[in-house]
């Protein structure tokens, strides 16, 4: 490591236990203190909590709407790939009864 990137890691680890030492040395009581860290600990959880399940409800909605995407995309690719499918029973049964007759021809030729 270079001393210029030890330096910066001493500044920033300084700068954290300056910190810690500021908080707890402050001129409110322990316990008080104590108190007020503990509540900004838990809204600080709850807030990343709440932030979490937020993106967990958007991923799965967007997991979701690319399922039903996909499905679609899979239907048409298969629609496409079948031409027979689209059509009407009819215009198959009129397919199906020229082949038919094609075939009688050819077999009393």
């Amino acid at each position: 490591m270079s001393d210029f990137g030890k330096f910066v890691g001493g500044l920033f680890i300084g700068c954290m236990v300056g910190g810690l030492l500021g908080v707890l040395l402050a001129p409110r009581s322990g316990v008080e203190t104590r108190k007020i860290i503990v509540d900004e600990t838990n809204a600080t959880y709850k807030k990343a909590e709440n932030a979490i399940q937020e993106v967990q409800k958007k991923a799965e909605k967007s997991i979701d709407d690319l399922q039903k995407t996909g499905q679609d995309v899979l239907k048409k690719v298969a629609d496409s790939l079948d031409p027979d499918k689209n059509k009407t029973e009819s215009e198959t049964e009129e397919k199906a009864e020229a082949k038919t007759k094609d075939k009688e021809e050819k077999e009393k030729v």
